[in-house]
């Protein structure tokens, strides 16, 4: 939890400067604006004690500004004062200016506290206020999770990302409960929105490493003629007699039919290839694609991520974006690709075009179980 708030920092200058313009409160003296900047400065290089000093001053000279109290209190919250966070956080408490964070801070120093129940209210609080805050849901469902109460920490998670498809810490959380549950199909699409969300991030790539892990403990050798694939739970279905194709579209469930479309991949070769292998990169690129190819164009299974992954298909490009994906998990096959010469030219190529790329991830059509639960 001590990690939650370290991208807010990066957010806190501009926020500030646009507090200050159309503050409601009393405006800051130039002199007290620079002031401000050097007490955040201070805080988010770790000097605590002198960051505290100077926003407590700040703070009662100007009892009723907001950015400045909420400075302070965040001082003291880095500082574990939380029940000070609290006491000076009643100050600000019916400002016109109270946003998200105010709720955040509340909400964590509650926590740390262990004031459980207080948490979740305060950060429910904030939803009621801000209920397109995605990472209000997280902090909500942090807790949850924390109680090890996942069911209701993953229903957080998941109406975060319904909510505020951009924001990545929800599919990252959600999707390492389902990587480590009987439903791992959420997991690798979860997983795989935020490794586009953070494609440099620590997280995205260890969030992909356990994609693959999890796949392959997915699928089972029992003998030479049988394998087992459990992707999801058991599922019951009742048709009617001689149902249509469509008819069969509106019974089986998604999480069924990616299942399915896994199973009609690997059931290409023997059962005895799994015998003493893993999935290789190649097995791992063949069988995305044919879940992609199988599931993208019906509407009732299709969703962002597949349509995203057709695109780069068709464009010639489904290799390197695996390797993007999974190269930490097949490092041979990614040096060797990377290193290959006559592949440079083309890398330059994907790399431009990825980049060039502004709708995706597309905020109207979030990667959501939520788009599958009349299934």
């Amino acid at each position: 939890m001590n990690t939650r708030f370290k991208f807010i920092l990066l957010f806190f200058f501009f926020l500030n400067n646009t507090f200050l313009l159309f503050s409601k409160s009393k405006p800051l003296s130039e002199e007290d604006v620079e002031a401000l900047k050097y007490g955040v400065w201070l805080v988010d290089h770790g000097k605590t004690d002198s960051s505290i000093i100077v926003l407590e001053n700040l703070a009662y000279k100007y009892p009723k500004n907001y950015v400045n109290n909420y400075e302070y209190c965040y001082s003291i919250y880095t500082k574990g004062d939380y029940a000070s966070v609290i006491k000076n956080l009643k100050r600000i408490e019916k400002s016109p200016e109270k946003d998200e964070r105010f709720y955040q801070l509340k909400g964590n120093a509650y926590d740390y506290m262990g004031l459980k129940k207080k948490s979740i209210m305060t950060y429910q609080e904030g939803i009621n206020k801000f209920p397109n805050s995605g990472f209000l849901y997280m902090e909500k469902g942090t807790v949850f999770m924390s109680q090890e109460n996942y069911e209701r920490a993953l229903q957080c998670f998941e109406e975060g990302i319904n909510v505020a498809p951009m924001y990545a810490t929800n599919y990252y959380k959600a999707a390492h409960i389902y990587l480590n549950s009987s439903e791992p199909i959420w997991g690798f699409l979860y997983g795989e929105m935020l490794k586009l969300l953070e494609p440099n991030s620590s997280r995205g790539e260890s969030i992909c490493k356990d994609i693959i892990s999890t796949l392959n403990n997915c699928i089972k050798y029992e003998n030479d003629t049988s394998l087992k694939v459990s992707l999801t739970q058991k599922h019951t279905i009742y048709l009617s007699k001689n149902p249509t194709e469509e008819q069969l579209l509106n019974l089986i469930p998604f999480k069924m039919y990616y299942e399915l479309s896994t199973t009609k991949s690997i059931t290409q070769r023997s059962p005895s290839y799994y015998k003493n292998n893993r999935l290789s990169f190649n097995d791992i690129c063949q069988l995305r694609k044919e879940i992609c190819e199988s599931l993208y164009d019906i509407p009732t299974y299709t969703n962002g991520l597949f349509k995203f992954q057709k695109e780069i298909i068709d464009a010639g490009y489904w290799e390197l974006y695996n390797l993007f994906l999974f190269g930490s998990s097949f490092p041979t096959e990614y040096n060797e690709y990377m290193n290959d010469e006559n592949n440079q030219n083309k890398i330059t190529l994907f790399n431009t075009w990825f980049n060039s790329i502004a709708n995706f991830p597309n905020p109207d059509e979030p990667v959501s179980r939520y788009k599958y639960m009349r299934k």
